[in-house]
């Protein structure tokens, strides 16, 4: 007989979660997939066309702007095919880590160098990257909005768990912070969202 992991200890955790991982999920929409390796190409070749003479000038490069974009774009669907193979019920364990890190990102731009007067980029000489934590808020959000219509299903229709918890509890927090960063931009796409 198999000895299975105490319910509740590290191992049954891994065990549960190697189970999401390996469930069988539904074929990838063929059309869905197409559709988005052509925005992606065409967006490429828009940056392309916008950008190779700056980087001439500017570089001796025409490929400075787009190689990094190309190389990102590639790596992007490469996650994408491997996130996709995923059980989604799997994010719902992850969603106050997610959230957790995306405020404390966010939060951690505010101390940054400003960049056109604007403080959303985490940057800094030691580091090899910019990073924009706004752009984690949006999936922070979808989790987030998720878990508690998830959590509260069966009171969906009083005002409060519909529509006051998941704007003031998930989105309030974010939009405080998309405010401080001068990124308005954000905060309508987060409320959108929302």
């Amino acid at each position: 007989a198999k000895v299975l992991p105490r319910r509740g200890s590290l191992g049954w955790h891994v065990l549960d979660l190697a189970r999401l991982i390996r469930r069988p999920q539904g074929k990838m929409p063929t059309l869905l997939l197409l559709n988005l390796l052509i925005l992606l190409v065409f967006g490429l070749i828009i940056l392309f066309s916008a950008s190779y003479v700056t980087g001439y000038y500017r570089f001796g490069d025409v490929y400075h702007y787009i190689r990094p974009q190309a190389i990102l774009a590639v790596g992007g669907v490469g996650v994408m095919l491997v996130v996709s193979k995923l059980d989604y019920h799997i994010y719902r364990r992850f969603t106050l880590i997610i959230y957790g890190v995306t405020v404390a990102l966010m939060i951690a731009a505010l101390f940054c160098d400003p960049i056109s007067g604007c403080r959303r980029w985490i940057h800094g000489d030691n580091l090899p990257f910019t990073l924009q934590p706004s752009e984690f808020a949006k999936v922070a959000i979808m989790l987030g909005v998720a878990a508690i219509y998830q959590a509260k299903r069966n009171e969906l229709k009083k005002y409060s768990y519909g529509i006051l918890y998941p704007v003031a509890l998930v989105a309030g927090p974010m939009v405080l912070l998309l405010l401080a960063q001068s990124h308005k931009s954000g905060m309508i796409i987060v409320l959108c969202i929302v």
